[in-house]
């Protein structure tokens, strides 16, 4: 299963900052920033008050009451643990300097989707509008970071 969000960066330029340059450190904070997703957001998913925040499908009583019996509580996206364990153990990231990949490893009936069923992927990659502000804010403090960070003068004739 695989995440995919999209960031856009406008990049005015400077002198003696290669394109090459820029390109190679966009696809390293893109990557970053799908980690920075995956440690901090996705594990919120699991947490009690996330049917709420993400807005999950309504599970039924029936459901809710058998989880609860064999378990001893109802904590969102989670049934036995196998699929929380998985998705938060690992995730491999790829990109490039447009786009980049978190891909989770996870039981296989997270992607066998049953329409009449509650879409659990779909569920676990939701973020909402804060969220994305804070990613996108956290990519801009990063870029200008770099960018500031480099020591290269300009030269005026």
């Amino acid at each position: 299963m695989a995440l995919a969000t999209k960031a856009g960066v406008v990049y005015t330029g400077r002198k003696g900052f290669k394109p090459k340059e820029f390109r190679k450190i966009i696809k390293e904070e893109l990557q970053g920033l799908v980690k920075m997703w995956w440690r901090r957001f996705l594990p919120m998913h699991f947490k009690p008050g996330a049917e709420h925040k993400y807005h999950y499908k309504k599970r039924s009583r029936r459901y809710q009451s058998k989880k609860a019996s064999l378990t001893g509580r109802v904590t969102p996206l989670v049934k036995t643990g196998r699929m929380r364990i998985a998705v938060t153990r690992s995730v491999a990231i790829s990109g490039s300097s447009k786009k980049a990949r978190g891909t989770l490893t996870a039981p296989v009936y997270l992607d066998t989707h049953d329409p009449s069923q509650p879409d659990k992927a779909k569920e676990m990659t939701t973020m909402t509008k804060g969220e994305v502000t804070m990613m996108a804010k956290w990519l801009d403090r990063r870029l200008q970071m770099i960018h500031d960070r480099d020591k290269r003068k300009e030269i005026v004739r």
